[in-house]
């Protein structure tokens, strides 16, 4: 028998079955769709078989037609099944049927899950219909060795946050804008040159010994004309840097590229819309105190606003409090084990206590070594020590054909036989007409009864009357012809 696997709910499903000789085996080649006696059924599991009507195909290869029937060559034979056959709902259709003195080898399609034919993901659609490592495919690892776990562990130090942080440093909104708002590096550079001046001259100062806290270079250079003394370098530092403004200011509030210069104002309004105080919904959806009515009142009314949340019966801690995730230890029937394990209860294990488990087991084991010493020493006595290690089937066994019988066999079975010739009793035949092949026992019973029991011959039929005189069990005709007599084979009365 053929075996095909096919999807579940396929249309337009085409078989090939076989049709043989039912006398010598050999092909049939000549059955057609009309053939007589000819019927071809499908049966799918949990179901009862289904006839096909069968129709011609004009060739092998026209198109699917329902119960379109074709010989291929060699005996066997396209049929085209209907889509009923292999709809969904089942896990196999055995093809089968009969024709006239012939035998139909049919075949057999599980209906399956996937698709055998679908060369890319075998039709199931939880899996991408591309090729691996293709375009919409499976991801695949061309060096092996591909750990998800640690990509995924990586990749989770990439939050959202993080992203967005650093979008707004490289896209125009921080860092670019920061560098533009700073001082050039020309400014920089005058920065740097004021500041190597009044470092060499308060060395040169120094080193030529002529500085004190009242007079000398030092000393006389501040408050001198811009450019030429201290002051005025430093006004002139002050002057490059003042857009960084007093502590900072005007780094902190260099804005993004909407123009938003705090943390707080990039929250989307609608995200905390509804919500007076965030604190206190934590604190119902956690514990199950009562918690604040206000909070309450939103909380109920979020979503389809007909909630009817109670923090003592719904919160966290109240879930966690309530059977069956409480803290009390339970059983499997989700009873608390501290109301089954009564004291009560354990005695009922109690040793030595009638009508308690521990001394009904001992009675259990008392009863038992009874039993093991009537069936471990009288029977065993009664057993013969003949018996091939005292197995009884091993004893039987060992009598094989051609193996003659003792002499005690013979004289049971002797005894046996007289019994049954002298002494047992056997009901006479009854109503019906003596079958060719019976029991002796059958036979000589009949032989009896033709010669004990009533009988009348009316020059046609000869009839055997039962025990009780009035009863037909049998008959037979009886005619005479030139001097013939004939007598028919007896059938039952009456």
């Amino acid at each position: 028998m053929l075996t095909y696997a096919r999807k579940a709910g396929t249309a337009d499903v085409s078989v090939v079955i076989r049709i043989i000789d039912s006398t010598d085996g050999t092909p049939e080649t000549g059955v057609v769709w009309n053939t007589s006696g000819i019927d071809l059924e499908y049966r799918r599991e949990g179901a009862v078989s289904v006839d096909i009507t069968e129709v011609t195909l004009a060739a092998l290869t026209t198109a699917h037609t329902d119960g379109g029937f074709l010989h291929i060559g060699n005996g066997y034979y396209r049929l085209d099944l209907p889509d009923a056959a292999c709809a969904a709902g089942s896990v196999g259709v055995l093809i089968h049927g009969i024709v006239t003195g012939m035998v139909v080898i049919g075949c057999y399609i599980q209906l399956v899950a996937c698709d055998p034919f679908d060369a890319v993901r075998l039709g199931l659609t939880a899996l991408p219909n591309a090729a691996a490592d293709g375009v919409g495919g499976l991801p695949i690892s061309d060096a092996g060795g591909l750990d998800i776990d640690a990509k995924l562990a990586n990749t989770n130090e990439v939050t959202a946050a993080r992203m967005g942080a650093l979008t707004d440093l490289i896209d125009g909104g921080r860092l670019d804008l920061i560098l533009d708002a700073r001082a050039s590096q020309a400014s920089i550079d005058v920065i740097d040159g004021i500041v190597d001046t009044i470092v060499a001259r308060v060395i040169g100062t120094l080193a030529t010994g002529t500085h004190n806290p009242q007079s000398g270079d030092a000393f006389a250079r501040l408050g001198a004309p811009a450019g030429a003394s201290v002051s005025a370098d430093i006004a002139a530092i002050e002057a490059q840097t003042d857009d960084i403004g007093a502590a900072g200011a005007g780094l902190t509030a260099v804005p993004d590229s909407a123009g938003v210069t705090t943390l707080l104002s990039r929250i989307p309004a609608t995200l905390f819309s509804g919500i007076t105080s965030l604190a206190q919904w934590l604190g119902l959806l956690g514990g199950k105190q009562a918690g604040n009515t206000t909070a309450r009142t939103e909380l109920r009314a979020t979503g389809a606003g007909a909630g009817t949340f109670d923090e003592l019966a719904d919160s966290l801690e109240a879930i966690r409090d309530t059977a069956p995730l409480g803290t009390a230890m339970r059983g499997t029937d989700n009873a608390a084990l501290a109301s089954v394990c009564t004291e009560t209860r354990m005695s009922e294990l109690d040793a030595g206590t009638p009508g308690k488990a521990a001394a009904e087991i001992d009675l259990i084991k008392t009863d038992a070594a009874a039993i093991l010493v009537d069936t471990g020493t009288t029977l065993d006595g009664r057993i013969p020590a003949a018996l091939v290690g005292g197995k009884i089937d091993a004893n039987v066994g060992s009598k094989t054909v051609g193996v003659a019988l003792t002499a005690q066999e013979k004289t049971d079975v002797n005894a046996e036989v007289v019994d049954a010739l002298a002494t047992d009793t056997y009901a006479e035949p009854g109503q019906g007409a003596p079958a060719a092949t019976i029991s002796l026992a059958v036979k000589l019973g009949h032989l009896y009864k033709e010669w004990r029991n009533k009988k009348d011959n009316d020059g046609s039929t000869v009839q055997h009357y039962a025990d009780n005189g009035t009863t037909i069990d049998q008959k037979r005709t009886v005619a005479e012809a030139a001097g013939t007599v004939t007598m028919g084979e007896v059938v039952s009365g009456p």
